[in-house]
This record gives structure tokens, sequence and C-alpha cells, in this order.
């Protein structure tokens, strides 16, 4: 989707430069893909602080997955001060505030819009938003608000037995 989107922003007239950290089965036909667009695949990166380096120095992380179960890149993003892109399906969309990113439609031309969104946006104010948004996702209010959601969910569930 984000060698896509690319392409789609070059062919526009906004290119733009992708570093894609990680890897996988389909690792090989992601570089095929991006021939000639400025697009670096890094592999995976085991030391966490050239990968937070690298989120902190881009002007934004597109995070186009729809599996994501809680998002943890997403927030770790936001916690870098870089704005995020996200799918409108995933549990991305949840941790997305206005002001911190954008949640697109999940389609190529949807990415592209929402990544242009983004870079137009100021740049230090952005990232003062989306630090301070990040706070609500620490581990220990995430670990507090799942301990409430299980008390209320029992509590609930007494009530219906009784």
């Amino acid at each position: 989707m984000l060698i896509h989107a690319a392409r789609l922003l070059r062919d526009r007239g906004t290119p733009i430069s992708v570093t894609i950290v990680g890897d996988g089965p389909s690792s090989s036909e992601l570089m095929a893909m991006a021939a000639g667009l400025d697009v670096e695949f890094v592999g995976r990166i085991d030391d966490r602080v050239l990968v937070a380096t690298i989120m902190a120095e881009s002007a934004v992380i597109v995070a186009p997955s729809p599996f994501e179960t809680f998002g943890l890149s997403v927030v770790e993003a936001l916690a870098s001060g870089t704005p995020v892109v996200v799918p409108h399906i995933g549990a991305g969309q949840e941790l997305v505030a206005p002001g911190c990113g954008v949640v697109a439609p999940f389609s190529a031309a949807g990415f592209a819009v929402a990544i242009e969104q983004v870079l137009a946006w100021d740049r230090d104010s952005t990232r003062a938003t989306c630090r301070d948004h990040a706070v609500h996702y620490s581990w220990d209010r995430t670990g507090a608000s799942l301990l409430d959601f299980y008390d209320e969910t029992i509590r609930i569930g007494q009530r219906s037995v009784a």
C-alpha cells in the first residue's frame, strides 16, 4: 500500500523518500514494486535506539497494516513526536487524535492524500501534540484501563446472572 501511495505522490509531483524497516516473506516482491522510487529497505533493526532515531527523524510514520491488535508502532511513533497515517480499519485508528495523524481509507490513493495532509502540517507544533497524546498510552495507563475494563465486564456478567 505505501509503495503504491509513494508512486501516486511522485506522479502528482510530490515525491517522498520512504524508509521501510522490517522484513518478511514479501520483501523481494516489495523491492521489485519500489523500482524507480526513492525507497530504502533497511530490514529488521534490533537496536531500539536506532529505531527510535529513525522514527523521530521521519516526517510521518505510515502504519498500513489493518491487522494491528494494539498499535505499538503507532504509539512509539507518537511518543517520538512523529505523526502517523493509519488505515480506517484495525487498532491504529483508535490511537490517532486530531493533530497527531490521519486515519485514511485503506487504499493507495487514501494513503497518498493522508501523507500529503500530514506533510503540510507545522512540524514543531505537530511533534508537541504527538508527544502529549502518546502519554495516554503509557504501560501504566494502558494496564489500568485494561483492568478497569475487566472489572466492569465482570460486574456486568454478575448482574446478568443474578
